[in-house]
């Protein structure tokens, strides 16, 4: 994953940058990155599940849910709100701990 954010070509394919790659290849690599994080993060998920750690849930629908969320604060056009880097450590915090007080 770290890899993933460092390389610039798979940014582009995540943000869907129309002005590097070709319109129809981005959005064929795109789904195809989506498919595959959101397979490795039910995987994740599932793993959880099977220790006891996350409660018993649909880990594909989890998977893309938590995807796409993160996925929506690293967009240009969301970005110029709060930078990812900084939103990111608060989305992952509210996603496993919520937002009630313990």
């Amino acid at each position: 994953m770290e890899f993933n954010r460092e390389n610039s070509l798979i940014n582009s394919v995540f943000r869907r940058d129309e002005e590097i790659i070709y319109a129809p290849l981005v959005d064929e690599l795109h789904e195809q990155l989506v498919k595959q994080n959101v397979a490795m993060m039910a995987e994740v998920v599932r793993d959880g599940i099977r220790e006891g750690t996350l409660r018993d849930v649909d880990p594909e629908r989890v998977a893309f849910i938590l995807f796409v969320g993160g996925d929506a604060l690293n967009q240009p056009q969301n970005q110029k709100y709060y930078v990812y880097e900084d939103v990111l450590p608060l989305y992952a915090d509210i996603t496993m701990q919520g937002l009630l007080r313990h």
